[in-house]
């Protein structure tokens, strides 16, 4: 439960978008923006460049453009939920410019029909162990799969998690423009 989150774990000061400081976030043409709604204790100490703590779920996944807005109502609670959990930004955005030449591009790794979309989202968390405990909890929270049954409907399948990549990233660089001294 959302009980036993990050308390003593040092809130980090990255969150992969660099608009995002601890005031207000510019406008973005993302499906779902979130952010932190998690006070800091005036005794932490933030994670800096050189002492990273991060962890990101990252995922790319295949919707088809006429249940769009279903999927993100859908999405905007399970953002919630993975808050509840520990994560402390949760992120999705629709894919616009997604071919570069000479890269292998999202649409051919989704294999994207011309009826969808390529969604991009990222999960961010304190730490790996934050991110762990997180992973066992959400699929088991009920709420959940009552959020995603109807977009696993074989009739009207919306979101198809054979077709989904995803994976879990420590990180490697963080450079950001509102970095905390």
């Amino acid at each position: 439960m959302a009980s036993e989150s990050h308390a003593s774990t040092p809130l980090p000061t990255f969150a992969p978008q660099i608009w995002l400081s601890h005031s207000e976030p510019r406008t973005a043409t993302g499906i779902i923006q979130t952010r932190c709604v998690q006070a800091e204790k005036p005794t932490q100490k933030r994670k800096t460049k050189n002492n990273m703590g991060n962890y990101i779920d990252g995922f790319v996944l295949p919707v088809p453009r006429i249940y769009l807005k279903e999927y993100k109502s859908v999405a905007e609670k399970v953002a919630e939920i993975w808050k509840e959990y520990g994560a402390f930004a949760y992120f999705e955005y629709v894919g616009e410019d997604i071919k570069l030449e000479g890269t292998r591009s999202f649409v051919e790794l989704v294999d994207l029909k011309e009826s969808e979309v390529v969604v991009f989202g990222w999960v961010v968390f304190p730490s790996k162990e934050i991110r762990d405990r997180a992973n066992k909890k959400v699929p088991a929270d009920s709420r959940m799969t009552e959020l995603v049954a109807p977009l696993t409907d074989p009739k009207r399948l919306i979101f198809n998690a054979e077709r989904m990549v995803y994976g879990g990233f420590q990180p490697l660089v963080e450079s950001n423009t509102n970095e905390a001294e």
